[in-house]
């Protein structure tokens, strides 16, 4: 009887197991996990300060200025005449400066070159003229121009 009696319980346990199990997922049934992706584009601004230093040459600004004073130096004084034909200012350019030399004394700097003027109408073949000026800079002064 003894092993009737144990069996009993246990058929007993089993089901009373089972029973709870059910009841509980009844009240509280089981719960998923959803995982859900969410992509979403945000600006991102960068600010980056950049210091940098900056080299001016100042011989080429000083050529620079050298060929403009001779320009208006040439442009005050001189008859636009070349190869007979008579040329107004607006149909004169620099056609090549080069051959450069500056030399500084004191508050002087003087700035020597060979430039190149160029004639041109439209309706006459250009023609060229060579100057080899000298430009005078002394600080708080004027340029002195001479061709």
């Amino acid at each position: 009887m003894e092993k009737g009696y144990i069996a009993g319980l246990a058929i007993l346990a089993i089901l009373c197991l089972i029973s709870a199990g059910m009841f509980g997922y009844a009240i509280h049934p089981e719960a998923t996990d959803k995982v859900v992706e969410v992509t979403k584009e945000v600006p991102v601004e960068k600010v980056v300060t950049v210091e940098k230093t900056v080299t001016v040459d100042s011989s080429q600004a000083l050529k620079d200025n050298a060929v403009a004073e001779f320009l208006k130096k040439f442009k005050k004084d001189a008859d636009f005449v070349c190869g007979g034909e008579e040329y107004d200012f607006d149909q004169i350019s620099v056609s090549k400066a080069d051959d450069f030399s500056v030399n500084s004394d004191d508050d002087v700097t003087t700035v020597d070159f060979d430039v190149k003027l160029k004639f041109k109408q439209s309706d006459v073949a250009q023609c060229y003229l060579s100057f080899e000026p000298s430009v005078e800079f002394e600080d708080g002064e004027k340029a002195v121009v001479s061709y």
